[in-house]
């Protein structure tokens, strides 16, 4: 039994005032928001009288180029970034920024940009063998789990090249990115052989999980 999940987000929010001339009575606001969420839930079971395979592969990616399966498994188990590497990065951004305009306002200037990313994700994978008979035999159960999530993530609040700015209030320029990954892997691996006779029996049971996280959040 075998499954793989993948799961990729991408996007950008941009606010920008360029080469502009602002008067205002009031308060002036720039703001960039993006908010990405992954909720990921896996569940697999293999259930055999002789031998069970249970293999899972889940790849949850913010912010990463979409990416095949192959490359994904060798990120997890080398710890690499192929991904980035050959096809370029591309970061999940939030942008707000002011460039080369004069602003009066009577009120405050606000530039702010903010970013949240969370990945939420759920593995169960339950194999099992239960083998009896009167010759004996062997029940054998084998389970692997490899699992990769990552975030790549950038928010930028800026002004530049803006020679006249006069306001009565605050100026606040702010950027905050925020990552939460939840991760949780379950993976029973059960083999009971019973030999109701004179043969030999034996239960074998392997078990291996290869869990990544990745969190790559980054201000300007």
């Amino acid at each position: 039994n075998g499954q793989i999940a993948t799961n990729v987000v991408l996007g950008k929010a941009i606010a920008l005032v360029d080469h502009a001339a602002i008067t205002s009575g009031g308060d002036v606001e720039v703001s960039a928001t993006n908010d990405a969420r992954v909720d990921a839930r896996l569940y697999s079971s293999a259930v055999s009288a002789a031998t069970a395979y249970g293999i899972t592969l889940a790849f949850n990616s913010v912010g990463v180029q979409g990416q095949n399966f192959l490359f994904n498994t060798a990120d997890a188990l080398v710890g690499t970034d192929l991904v980035s590497t050959l096809s370029g990065a591309a970061p999940l951004s939030a942008s707000a920024k002011i460039d080369a305009t004069d602003i009066t306002a009577s009120g405050a200037l606000t530039v702010e940009a903010h970013a949240t990313q969370v990945i939420d994700a759920q593995i169960s994978n339950y194999v099992q063998t239960i083998r009896a008979g009167f010759d004996g035999g062997n029940a054998i159960s084998v389970g692997l789990v490899v699992a990769l999530n990552r975030m790549n993530a950038i928010a930028s609040a800026t002004i530049v090249d803006s020679a006249t700015i006069h306001v009565t209030g605050a100026v606040t320029v702010d950027a905050d990115n925020s990552a939460t990954i939840t991760s949780i892997v379950v993976q029973p691996v059960i083999s009971l052989a019973l030999n109701l006779g004179n043969g030999q029996a034996k239960g074998i049971s392997v078990s291996l999980v290869v869990s990544r996280n990745v969190v790559d959040a980054d201000i300007t």
